[in-house]
């Protein structure tokens, strides 16, 4: 079984207090792409008067979820602040603090799919059961 497929199988079991399922989307980077560093402001989940102005008031409630959907290739990574994430296995994931510079880059000959999850926790912390 995939780790896409084990996703979508896991989706079914979303914590029953949630209000709203996490934001999922899945990304593709091509050989020779990159995503420069940058902060995330998680504009899908903020009403626009939270986006408005210098102070962009930011939720703590939110966490964005990396999930690998391919093993890793030389060349794929992940800056998160000063760390590098490689080596890893479909199905692993990383989270991290809201606030940390992150960034993407494939400077291999494969392409990297990453499932992304974005969402509010609920009162145990988490996004979905297991």
């Amino acid at each position: 079984m995939s780790a896409l497929s084990d996703y979508l199988e896991s989706k079914k079991k979303l914590a029953p207090q949630q209000e709203q399922t996490p934001l999922q989307k899945v990304l593709k980077q091509s050989p020779g792409q990159m995503f420069p560093l940058h902060i995330d402001v998680y504009q899908d989940l903020r009403t626009e008067e939270q986006q408005q102005g210098p102070d962009m008031t930011f939720d703590p409630g939110i966490r964005r979820v990396f999930v690998a959907l391919t093993d890793w290739q030389p060349g794929h990574f992940y800056q998160i602040g000063n760390s590098v994430w490689h080596g890893w296995r479909a199905g692993d994931a990383i989270t991290f603090r809201w606030g940390v510079p992150h960034s993407t880059a494939n400077s291999g000959n494969t392409d990297r799919y990453t499932l992304v999850l974005t969402g509010k926790v609920n009162s145990g912390r988490q996004i979905w059961t297991q």
